[in-house]
C-alpha cells in the first residue's frame, strides 16, 4: 500500500511514488531527520505531509522522558501513516461509486453483503486524523508501549476491525483482528474500517454524515460519540480526549499529504 512503481524504458527509468516512500526506522533521531517536518505547520496549511513512513515506532520511544517531546515525535511520525490511511479509503469509496464501472460496483456490492450504495459508502469513509492520531495515543501511551519488534495494534479491539474483511464476516469470527502486522498502515485501516462499522455508534454516524455533508471535520466531537453520546465515558475513552486536547490534535485535521512524485532518470 506504500506503492513505488519502477517502470525501464527504452531510454529511461520512471520511479512513481504512488504511495510513497516506507523504511524501517532505527531511532527516533533518524526518523525525524528523514521526515523533517512541522505537523503544525501542515495543519495551518503552510507545509505538505511527506510521503515517508515509518514500518513501525522506533524502540527509544519509550527513552523519551519529556510527554511534549514524545508526544510531538509520536504525531511527526503518524500523521503520514494517518493520511495515506484517509487517502486509500478515500480512494476505495471513489472506485466503489464510479458510475463508469458497473462490474466493480456489483462486486463489491455482492463482496459486502449486497448492502445498499449509501451502507457501502460509509464503510470507505474517512476519519478526521485528529481521532485517530488520539486513538493511538492513548492505546500507546503515545508510544510508549508495545514498540518491540512485533508492530503495534492501535486501538482496542471495540475500535478496529479487519479492513480486508465484509462485516458479516467479522461477526461470524466474534470480531476477528489480525494477529500480525508488517507496518504501521495495516492497523490504522483496521481501526477506520472500525470506526465505520462500529455497532453502537448511531450517534457517531449521524454526527460522521452531518460533517461530510457540512464537509468540515470535528474530530472532537466525535470523540465525544466513542461511548454512544453517553455523560459517563469509558476509561479509554477519556484517555482518547485528554490525548486530543493534550497534543491539540484538531490543528491537524487540515494536514495534507505532497502529491505523489514521478521521477525519470
Amino acid at each position: 500500500m506504500y506503492q513505488t512503481i519502477i517502470e525501464q524504458q527504452a531510454y529511461a527509468t520512471a520511479r512513481s511514488g504512488i504511495g510513497g516512500d516506507v523504511f524501517a526506522p532505527r531511532d527516533t533521531r533518524q526518523c525525524l531527520r528523514r521526515l523533517s517536518y512541522d505537523p503544525y505547520a501542515a495543519g495551518n496549511g503552510r507545509q505538505m505531509v511527506p510521503r515517508t513512513f515509518v514500518e513501525r515506532l522506533p524502540r527509544d520511544m519509550a527513552d523519551i522522558a519529556s510527554l511534549a517531546e514524545r508526544q510531538k515525535t509520536f504525531i511527526t511520525l503518524m500523521l503520514p501513516i494517518v493520511l495515506r490511511a484517509n487517502e486509500i479509503m478515500s480512494l476505495q469509496r471513489s472506485m466503489i461509486r464510479a458510475e463508469s464501472d458497473p462490474l466493480m460496483l456489483e462486486q463489491a456490492m455482492r463482496q459486502y453483503d449486497a448492502c445498499d450504495l449509501e451502507q457501502l459508502d460509509r464503510r470507505f469513509d474517512v476519519v478526521p486524523p485528529s481521532l485517530l492520531l488520539a486513538i493511538a495515543a492513548a492505546a500507546t501511551d503515545w508510544g510508549r508501549e508495545r514498540t518491540a519488534h512485533d508492530l503495534m495494534a492501535l486501538a482496542p479491539d471495540s475500535l478496529a476491525s479487519p479492513a480486508n474483511l465484509p462485516p458479516s464476516a467479522v461477526q461470524a469470527l466474534g470480531g476477528a483482528r489480525r494477529s500480525h502486522y508488517r507496518d504501521l498502515l495495516s492497523p490504522m485501516l483496521d481501526v477506520i474500517h472500525g470506526i465505520n462499522t462500529y455497532r453502537d455508534g448511531a450517534a457517531l454516524r449521524r454526527e460522521r454524515s452531518r460533517q461530510r455533508r457540512s464537509r468540515r471535520f470535528d474530530g472532537y466531537r466525535l470523540a465525544l460519540l466513542l461511548d454512544g453520546g453517553h455523560l459517563k465515558r469509558s476509561p479509554f475513552v477519556r484517555r482518547v480526549l485528554y490525548a486530543m486536547e493534550g497534543g491539540a490534535l484538531t490543528r491537524l485535521d487540515h494536514a495534507k499529504l505532497e502529491a505523489p512524485v514521478a521521477v525519470v532518470h
